[in-house]
């Protein structure tokens, strides 16, 4: 009978004991709510294994330092969080939120 198994054999010719393991890469899409200039985005991406699908951010010109600090070129924007609709979003497992920046009586 022939055994067609593939075998790893040490130098006398005897079935080799193998440690395997398996590296999974895998890179958690996030979108950045609220996102301001930034901050959870540069953390993420300094942190490695984080990819940023979309933000929103309703400050003209804090979206404008956004966009200008990172390549979102191809990313889902949305400039009012109140009317972003969930069938337009990419896929994500990560949603971060910077705390909405509020009005102060004057």
């Amino acid at each position: 009978m022939h055994n067609t198994e593939n075998h790893i054999l040490n130098q006398q010719g005897q079935p080799a004991l193998v440690a395997s393991f398996f590296v999974i890469e895998s890179v958690i899409r996030f979108i950045d709510m609220f996102s301001g200039i930034g901050g959870f985005r540069e953390g993420l991406t300094r942190a490695g294994g984080f990819e940023c699908v979309g933000h929103c951010e309703i400050d003209k010109y804090a979206n404008r330092s956004y966009n200008a600090l990172f390549d979102t070129k191809g990313e889902w924007f949305i400039e009012d969080a109140r009317k972003a609709d969930p069938s337009t979003m990419p896929d994500f497992q990560l949603l971060c939120g910077g705390f909405p920046c509020q009005t102060y009586p004057e």
